[in-house]
């Protein structure tokens, strides 16, 4: 991941970071972004939430990554993905 990070910076990119969780995915995404930003400031990462909602982890080990983050702005391939656990 560090090789990737500075790759990102070099050529003024950004890491793309799925976060794919439950109902509470998209405010986890926030507060991880902004912690980013301010280890390595803004610009550099970019995290992009994507809820399975209620669906449960063996439904979810059922899909294929590519049907999870369709439609986000890593759609084209993430650099990293983040699996959170429901109700935390």
């Amino acid at each position: 991941m560090q090789k990737t990070v500075r790759a990102a910076i070099d050529k003024h990119a950004q890491v793309q970071l799925v976060m794919i969780g439950g109902a509470d995915c998209q405010a986890m995404s926030g507060l991880f972004q902004q912690q980013l930003d301010k280890a390595y400031g803004q610009d550099v990462f970019k995290v992009t939430a994507s809820s399975y909602g209620t669906q449960d982890s063996l439904a979810l080990n059922d899909k294929p990554l590519s049907e999870m983050i369709k439609g986000t702005a890593a759609a084209k391939g993430p650099d990293a993905v983040l699996y959170t656990a429901a109700g935390l």
